[in-house]
């Protein structure tokens, strides 16, 4: 792709620029909104949960005998605290999580560890990824045939083709696809466990490969709470 392609065309590559700034802009917007809206809902669940526990504290306390303070102990885990606060620590919103939050609505990736459980910032999940979501996908199918663009240059200078006839074939070759795929799965598994994550390599293609085929993370994502795997012979 010279600089003439790029004068030629300057309005289209100016549009699509305007999109991903848009995107951008858009991403953290919704990330200040989800963050309102939750926050705003968690705290009242958080008051709502702490005066539950005290009043089943009080309750326990009143009726229970002074002696076994290891049962008493007992009882007001099992009774008093909530089994998914003893399972695992629930992730809290902020503007990085709200932030991944609405990438992932845009990019149909999803995010498992969090999600809004206000109806306000459900609702506005759906009008927000409505609006969103065509956006994202002109801006990545746009994106594709830039990079076909440049696979059939960089084709062109190393077998020294013709453009025209290269231009001729409807799509990328296979093995240049599947070259381009291992490829990003490697780059992947090589580079996410450099995170505050508890990543090995194989791990680092398998996140990988849910971001590529745009599946749902599920419980396995990067956590900077996480200490780093050991390998054991």
């Amino acid at each position: 792709m010279s600089i003439k392609f790029y004068f030629h065309n300057r309005k289209t590559i100016g549009v699509n620029c305007i999109c991903v700034v848009f995107l951008l802009v858009y991403v953290f917007i919704g990330a200040f909104v989800f963050l309102h809206l939750e926050n705003r809902g968690e705290a009242v669940r958080r008051h709502n949960q702490t005066y539950q526990t005290q009043i089943c504290i009080q309750r326990l306390l009143a009726n229970y005998p002074s002696g076994d303070h290891i049962l008493l102990a007992s009882r007001l885990a099992a009774e008093c605290v909530p089994e998914r606060e003893i399972s695992f620590q629930e992730v809290s919103w902020s503007l990085k999580t709200a932030a991944l939050y609405s990438f992932g609505i845009l990019t149909t990736l999803g995010y498992g560890k969090i999600e809004p459980e206000s109806i306000n910032g459900r609702i506005f999940t759906v009008l927000y990824g409505f609006l969103g979501i065509p956006i994202t996908v002109i801006i990545f199918t746009n994106f594709g045939r830039y990079l076909q663009r440049l696979e059939i240059m960089l084709r062109r200078k190393i077998t020294g083709t013709k453009q025209n006839d290269l231009e001729m074939e409807p799509t990328i070759s296979a093995s240049t696809l599947c070259v381009m795929v291992w490829s990003y799965l490697i780059l992947g598994a090589l580079f996410i466990p450099y995170l505050k994550g508890k990543f090995d390599f194989f791990n680092g293609i398998y996140f990988a490969f849910l971001c590529f085929t745009a599946i749902e993370y599920g419980e396995l994502i990067p956590d900077k709470y996480s200490e780093p795997c050991s390998y054991r012979t």
